[in-house]
């Protein structure tokens, strides 16, 4: 004779009733795992011991009466939780309903995490000293992570962002299970192998303990000490740490932060540069101007001192004092023929010729005097002369052209000392030291 028939609502209901009538009081040991936390506050967890694992709920209006704060409930943890035997009954799952939580010692996972530290740790594996940097601007990253996981889609993100122009390349590997930590081990060798990156992103989405296993891994730690190119580890969330951290060179605490870690933002070098060549176009315009001053007081002084018209006023007064010495000559003479005639008769012939002898001689005297002093002057002008045009050559737009610079005039021969004062495509003309150029203006730059 057939049995009673129950609907699969009515059966859950039964067993939830019974289990919750038969198990309403009892102490539970043993590890978290599995740790959730929504936003609504309750924690849902698994508590597991060597050979089975049941699901609980701690619900937020009980969590007053636990023993340890709630922010400290963590995976691996080993408590002690009172609860009551429930069922879940939309997905007939089997359940304690926690209501107080006591420590109860260290979880096997967490005491084999511990134990395996402190022994690689002894070794100087996780030493800071050994730890090298990661190239400032690496054209090259490798990612070893999952080849369909968030961590790498988040990572390529983040790289494309900062810098579109590096290289990635990506060697697909299990990150969680029995096989994880060999493939990794040998994706680690591949990159050294192929030396086709110059860092190296371990990286992997957060999980529980025991998801992150493969991570704590001791042939995994030596492998990444091991390897020639720099390894950053972002693996999990800010608060999962695994020995494959301490191994790294560099410690990321999510995925992304891993690829931000790496790779240089390339619009921060951008807005560098623009920094940088701004600075050097205000201070090529300061030199400039400040040479143009200098020109301009040598072009005005050189104007004042025009070794020409020095000559020319030398010549002049050279002129006025022959002038001058011929109108002396011609009154002595003048006046000797005056005094002459009363003396014609008792002056003899040849006095009067030494006289006149000695007077050709004062003659001759005041000419190479003066033109001593006329040669005297010709020298002192040419020597203010050279000094002048060397000062002129030395602040000589050409010479600054030999130096590598040049000066930009546009249609109008006007020169041209900023990018918005010319349009794209107009047509400006580039002096050079040697010769001149004509330029089309193809993009200006700020």
């Amino acid at each position: 004779m057939a049995g009673k028939t129950y609907s699969v609502s009515t059966l859950n209901r039964s067993v939830r009733q019974a289990l919750e009538a038969d198990f309403k009081d009892i102490w539970v040991e043993g590890e978290i795992s599995n740790l959730m936390r929504p936003s609504s506050g309750h924690l849902y967890f698994s508590l597991k011991d060597d050979e089975a694992q049941v699901s609980c709920a701690l619900f937020r209006g009980s969590q007053h009466k636990l023993q340890l704060p709630v922010l400290e409930v963590a995976n691996g943890l080993a408590v002690r939780v009172h609860a009551r035997v429930s069922l879940y009954e939309p997905r007939g799952n089997y359940q304690l309903i926690v209501d107080q939580m006591a420590l109860a010692g260290i979880g096997a996972l967490e005491q084999a995490f511990i134990t395996r530290r402190d022994a690689l740790q002894k070794e100087g594996l996780f030493a800071q000293a050994r730890k090298r940097p990661l190239p400032v601007r690496p054209k090259s990253i490798g990612l070893i992570t999952s080849a369909s996981g968030a961590a790498l889609h988040d990572a390529l993100t983040t790289l494309a962002r900062r810098n579109p122009l590096v290289s990635v390349v990506v060697y697909p590997s299990l990150v969680q299970g029995e096989l994880a930590p060999a493939q990794l081990i040998a994706q680690i060798k591949t990159a050294n192998r192929r030396k086709e990156c110059e860092v190296l992103l371990l990286i992997r989405g957060g999980g529980s303990l025991e998801d992150l296993w493969a991570y704590n891994d001791e042939a995994l730690v030596r492998a990444i000490v091991a390897s020639e190119i720099p390894i950053v580890s972002g693996v999990g969330h800010e608060v999962d740490v695994t020995l494959a951290d301490f191994a790294a060179d560099l410690r990321a605490p999510t995925p992304t932060a891993a690829a931000e870690l790496s790779c240089a933002n390339v619009s921060e070098d951008i807005e560098a540069l623009k920094s940088c060549q701004l600075k050097l176009q205000q201070q090529m315009h300061y030199a400039l101007t400040g040479h143009q001053q200098i020109l301009a007081h040598w072009q005005q002084r050189l104007l004042a001192q025009n070794p020409q018209r020095l000559l020319e006023r030398q010549a002049q007064r050279a002129d006025e004092l022959g002038l001058r010495l011929q109108q002396v000559i011609e009154r002595s003479v003048k006046l000797a023929r005056g005094q002459l005639t009363p003396w014609a008769e008792r002056l003899s012939l040849e006095l009067l010729q030494r006289r006149l002898q000695a007077a050709q001689r004062n003659i001759f005297n005041l000419h190479a005097s003066l033109l001593r002093l006329q040669q005297q002057r010709m020298m002192q002008a040419q020597q203010l002369l050279q000094h002048s045009m060397q000062a002129l050559h030395h602040l000589s737009p050409l010479n600054i052209l030999e130096r590598g610079f040049a000066v930009v005039q546009n249609a109008q021969h006007e020169v041209v000392s900023q990018a918005h004062a010319v349009q794209t495509g107009e047509r400006v003309t580039v002096r050079l030291a040697k010769g001149r150029l004509v330029c089309e203006v193809r993009r200006r730059l700020k």
